[in-house]
């Protein structure tokens, strides 16, 4: 059933064999003779039978050391998929998952399979209707799509993450985050895609009613040209937030103005890179240089670091030192 060949299997492949190889557990060596079997003649009772196998075996599949666990997981989990694909032509991987979510009784991710799919089914509505939504209408639903998306991410890192390492094995937990991640960022590219083209209705009638060209709000900007045509015409993504800046202060807009418009008025979790550098700020009243702001961003990265090597803090010390004398030097000077 499944193409061992395939690249992307060659090291997952590799391991595979090694394990039908050294393994001397008879029931490891019956799983994996029905993993090869299997093929597209396989019926739903074939199906049944292979999985009513490895749960009778699971034992002695929690039993493998945890690299030789994963990957037959893996080609326990696939084969199933590729089988049920063959009886069932029109099932998607996300169907697959569900389905396994279901059976296994995985209640908390069925949480975040359940705002997914809730936000797919009023998309699939919306596109349904007769008529064209108006602005108003369209910007309720991105705030609904911001809220699910938010959620389901919260639950991801959250209540998820916390279950899944109490409840199941490391190759079903990533399997998890990464089914979950892939359709919530279905949501997002969507969410993205509408603000992109609001961005760009808003962009060029502000800009006409400012009666400047391309060139001049360019100019004022910091930018080029074309770089104000490709987002006016919706084929550049949002741009980040400094670039924002720059347009509003190009403009002679309030910043808040266009993030209400990206955003629903909400001002989005700025990146602390962002925040640094788009704002001049003092420390012991003095006014600090890009010097200072790098130094900065560095530490705070650091410190948060959740992998702290004896390396980083030594560097942090150093850091503190070197953003110490710039204070001190800038102090002398004033």
């Amino acid at each position: 059933m499944i193409n061992m060949e395939t690249p992307k299997f060659s090291t997952l492949t590799q391991q595979f064999y090694n394990l039908k190889n050294t393994s001397e557990n008879e029931h490891i060596q019956a799983i994996i003779a029905e993993i090869l079997n299997m093929d597209d003649a396989t019926t739903e009772t074939g199906l049944a039978d292979f999985q009513n196998m490895v749960a009778a075996y699971q034992s002695d599949i929690d039993a493998l050391n945890a690299e030789d666990k994963a990957v037959l997981e893996h080609f326990i989990n696939q084969t199933a998929y590729e089988t049920k694909k063959a009886l069932h032509k029109e099932l998607t991987q996300w169907d697959y998952f569900k389905s396994v979510a279901k059976e296994k009784g995985w209640d908390i991710v069925k949480r975040a399979i359940d705002i997914i799919d809730g936000n797919e089914a009023r998309k699939e509505k919306i596109n349904s209707t007769p008529y064209e939504i108006t602005e108003a209408e369209q910007e309720i639903l991105n705030e609904q799509d911001a809220a699910d998306i938010e959620e389901v991410e919260r639950l991801l890192n959250e209540d998820i993450s916390d279950w899944a390492k109490e409840n199941v094995s490391n190759y079903y937990e990533n399997w998890i985050k990464r089914s979950i991640t892939a359709k919530n960022k279905s949501i997002s590219n969507r969410l993205e895609r509408n603000s992109s083209v609001r961005f760009a209705g808003w962009l060029k009638e502000k800009r006409k009613e400012k009666k400047m060209t391309l060139k001049e709000l360019a100019d004022l900007s910091g930018t080029s040209a074309s770089y104000i045509q490709r987002l006016e015409n919706g084929k550049r993504k949002v741009p980040s937030l400094a670039i924002v800046q720059s347009i509003s202060e190009g403009l002679g807009v309030p910043y808040s103005e266009i993030l209400g418009i990206l955003n629903q008025g909400k001002e989005p979790i700025q990146d602390i890179k962002d925040v640094l550098n788009m704002k001049e700020f003092k420390v012991k009243d003095v006014e600090v240089g890009e010097a200072y702001k790098k130094l900065l961003i560095e530490l705070i990265e650091l410190v948060g670091s959740p992998n702290l090597t004896m390396k980083g803090m030594t560097r942090i010390t150093e850091l503190a030192s070197e953003i110490q004398e710039i204070v001190s030097n800038a102090e002398s000077t004033t």
